[in-house]
């Protein structure tokens, strides 16, 4: 669930991470970021794992 503050979209009850990956091709870049989001685990955690979709094209 999210809430708008003053035009500002933000989660609600929860944090949000944002995981960057840089590499020679987008490809890896992508793979990088993922990896670094399967190695981020707490209690309750999830990731969507097609955000990057986008850059496949």
């Amino acid at each position: 669930m999210t809430r708008d503050y003053n035009h500002v979209t933000a989660p609600e009850g929860g944090r949000v991470l944002t995981f960057r990956g840089s590499g020679p091709t987008p490809k890896e870049a992508r793979r990088r970021a993922y990896a670094a989001a399967e190695r981020t685990k707490f209690n309750g955690s999830f990731f969507r794992n097609d955000i990057a979709d986008f850059a496949k094209q």
